[in-house]
This record gives structure tokens, sequence and C-alpha cells, in this order.
């Protein structure tokens, strides 16, 4: 890790900034960007609302599939594994890769 990466950063957060509750995902990418389009699927129906759209560089979204796997690694140590459901029976899962 650099020294510029290393670094802290002041991020300011707006007052009126929302969270936003998503079960899914849908990944997509060209050759200089990815695509993660978040979305919420009402229980029971086949509707669902997009909440958020993010748009990262290539090397960007590596990083942050790092820090993801780092961050679920701390945590299922603490908390133990998190099972997915798919991976149980043949339920479709809410994250789409394109």
């Amino acid at each position: 890790m650099t020294e510029k990466s290393k670094s802290k950063i002041n991020i300011k957060m707006p007052n009126d900034l929302e969270p936003k509750y998503s079960n899914g995902v849908k990944i997509s990418h060209t050759d200089d960007e990815f695509t993660l389009s978040f979305f919420h699927k009402f229980t029971g129906s086949k509707k669902a609302t997009m909440k958020s759209i993010v748009t990262v560089t290539p090397s960007h979204v590596k990083r942050l599939s790092k820090a993801l796997q780092t961050s679920i690694e701390k945590y299922e140590k603490k908390y133990g594994e998190i099972g997915l459901p798919e991976e149980k029976d043949s339920s479709p899962s809410n994250v789409e890769v394109r």
C-alpha cells in the first residue's frame, strides 16, 4: 500500500443524505467501467425498485472487491459463516452479473 493510499480522506456528508436499503444488485461492465445497480425486490413479487446506481473504474471495483472480502472474513470470524440460500437449494439469487 502506498503512502498516498494510507492517508485519510475528509469526507463531507450532506445533511439531506438518506440511507438506501437494497436486497439485490445488477452488475454490468464495459471495457472502462463497472456499473452496480442496487435495487429493492419486494417479497412475493416480481417487482423491484431501483435504489442507486454507482459506476466505478475497473481498478476501483477490484479494490472494492478486496475490501469486501476482507470485511466478510472479519465478520465471519466474529459472528460465524454467512450462509447463502442459493447454495442450499436452487433458489434464484438477487445478484445478477452481465
